[in-house]
């Protein structure tokens, strides 16, 4: 068979969808979502504007799935995906617009699993033909035709077999077929134009073994990236954590979807106060504490510890961490021997308190203080012992140094207005009340009342308002399966919002807006996904 060049309307065609944009302006426009009662999932930003720019129902079929981070069977990466009908989108965040999403390739891997050794039967069509020197793959006839009018090598990719006989999955009749990279034709002759020809539902075939254990429990989980390492914080109306490959801290607008490079460097640690960002870097051989306005995009030092400043004592300059920020107030722990504990710093006039020799982890929202001291009968040289009390205080002054827990092998804790939650080993996950100093349990473990253990273990703990969402785990250390429950304190309901996988998984905050962000594991040279929730 010769070898023809395709049409100009096709290089047209071609030339055109390869310039179309998957997103629309983030700048003016918010976060799009469509929920499809068909199948009960959403469709949400990047992937629904691609849905829509590039055939919507007619080319992918409806959603069957939410976005969830998924290693390719290609290249062993791990990508943000969403499954349709006829088609899995990957988020591929480090390639730019319109590139930025990108469909897997399911029509090699159905074809590679079906046929290892190549379909019997092929033949090339006679009927204007086109044959592709990279594959040796010829298209023609209605294959052609549609394959031009509907999106091409961008949108099928390259043909991978030539015509042959297939029995359906579906519905056990044979049918003409030909296989392309990331879909596959089928011939229906029974149909009038332009049904005659219909792609299979390879995106459901593939849901049917990939996906289903993956999943969310919720509907409106949004995926944001899988290259996560360490903490994530939450400000108003941004997210921000420390990225891998490129090692950047990065930044996420929930109002717009749109993530952006904050800071160009790494960075040992992050804080906010709900409004500023806060980091803990190296800069020399000083460890110095900046801010960063996301409104101004402004990065200011806030703490630059020098030699003199503690009695020469060089070793000072390497011993801060555990940062907190609370307004114009600074709050970190040292570890050096003439400075130990908690302090609280003011930017604007300089001036420092100790709050506790013995304080460690300090955590800071809503004005409030806490922190944890290791229990001093427990102690071993200068190594602090595993059971720790929680302390709170009010930073304006009002309430003292308290007490809200006795000692306990703590493993979590936050604070929202009125409310300290905060989880352990053998307590399970917990809310003390800052105004009666009555604390109530939330989840029971088991072991505090002599029982037998039942096999859950609250891990990293958040709350905002009156949600309180935390870690829940069948049994403690790495790997063990894990979900993710939220509680309304108002209403008392409780339930699983994101459902068990065998990958652990970390709360990391609940912001303003009632929305839970959370991480799911990942091999540390890609890094963690990161993903939010809609609570409301």
């Amino acid at each position: 068979m010769s070898k023809r060049h395709p049409n100009l309307t096709f290089l047209l065609t071609l030339a055109l969808l390869l310039v179309v944009p998957a997103t629309g302006s983030a700048a003016t426009a918010g976060i799009d979502e469509r929920y499809f009662a068909e199948t009960g999932h959403s469709v949400v930003g990047k992937f629904l504007h691609y849905w829509d720019a590039h055939g919507g129902l007619a080319q992918f079929g409806y959603p069957i799935s939410d976005e969830f981070a998924e290693v390719s069977d290609l290249d062993g990466k791990s990508y943000g995906v969403q499954y349709f009908e006829r088609a899995v989108f990957e988020h591929h965040p480090e390639n730019q617009p319109p590139y930025d999403v990108l469909l897997a390739q399911l029509g090699t891997m159905r074809y590679m699993q079906k046929y290892p050794n190549g379909a019997a039967g092929q033949q090339a069509s006679a009927s204007n033909p086109y044959t592709f020197v990279e594959t040796g793959k010829t298209i023609g006839g209605k294959f052609r035709v549609y394959w031009e009018q509907h999106g091409g090598l961008s949108q099928f990719g390259y043909p991978i077999s030539n015509e042959f006989q297939e029995v359906s999955d579906l519905n056990g009749k044979p049918y003409t077929v030909q296989y392309f990279e990331r879909a596959e034709f089928e011939l229906h002759p029974e149909n009038q134009p332009p049904y005659d020809v219909l792609l299979a539902q390879l995106g459901t075939f593939r849901c049917n073994t990939k996906c289903k254990g993956a999943v969310s429990a919720v509907s409106n989980t949004r995926y944001i990236s899988n290259k996560v390492l360490g903490q994530v914080v939450a400000t108003d109306h941004f997210l921000f954590w420390q990225g891998v490959n490129p090692s950047t801290v990065m930044g996420y607008n929930l109002d717009t979807g749109e993530s952006f490079i904050a800071f160009d460097k790494s960075v040992l640690e992050l804080a906010t106060d709900g409004k500023k960002l806060i980091w803990l870097t190296e800069d020399g051989q000083a460890t110095v504490v900046q801010s960063y306005d996301p409104a101004t995009q402004n990065i200011s030092t806030l703490m630059r510890p020098g030699p003199l400043q503690y009695m020469g004592d060089y070793s000072r300059l390497i011993t801060l961490h555990n940062i907190a920020y609370s307004g114009d107030l600074l709050i970190y722990e040292d570890g050096a021997s003439n400075h130990r504990g908690i302090y609280v710093r003011n930017i604007t006039s300089g001036e420092e308190r100790q709050i506790s020799a013995k304080g460690m982890n300090p955590v800071a929202a809503d004005g409030i203080l806490l922190w944890a001291e290791p229990d001093p009968f427990l102690l071993r040289g200068n190594t602090p012992s595993p059971y720790t009390s929680l302390h709170m205080l009010k930073l304006d002054g009002s309430i003292a140094d308290t007490q809200a827990t006795n000692y306990k092998l703590l493993i979590s804790y936050a604070v929202s207005g009125d409310n300290i939650v905060w989880s352990s080993d053998y307590d399970g996950a917990n809310v003390y009340s800052i105004a009666t100093g009555r604390t109530r349990r939330l989840l029971d473990t088991g072991w505090s009342d002599g029982t037998t253990h039942r096999g859950d273990y609250a891990v990293e703990i958040a709350i905002s308002g009156s949600k309180v969402a935390w870690t829940d785990q069948r049994e403690p250390g790495i790997g063990a399966d894990s979900h993710i429950k939220v509680l309304d304190l108002n209403t008392g309901s409780v339930g699983d919002i994101v459902a068990q996988t065998s990958n652990r998984m970390h709360v990391r905050a609940i912001t303003k807006q009632n929305m839970l962000v959370y991480t799911e594991e990942g091999f540390i040279v890609d890094g963690d996904s990161l993903f939010i929730a809609n609570l409301k």
